[in-house]
């Protein structure tokens, strides 16, 4: 068995996620009746990931139902 091993290049971007400063405060999800904004600085406590994506979205969909 012949194994090819695919070089990978690892980039750090310092500019990748928002500062998550004291006083930050995030936007309300609410935009209209029926409507919710989601997204990783909508929802709490993770800053700009995609698990604060996530989280975000889940709840707008729960408040949905």
């Amino acid at each position: 068995m012949k194994v090819q091993v695919t070089p990978l290049l690892t980039i750090t971007e310092k500019r990748a996620t928002f500062a998550c400063t004291p006083g930050l405060q995030r936007p309300a999800s609410a935009i209209a009746p029926g409507l919710l904004a989601s997204g990783d600085y909508i929802a709490g406590p993770y800053p700009a990931t995609l698990e604060g994506a996530v989280r975000s979205g889940l709840q707008a969909a729960e408040a949905l139902r």
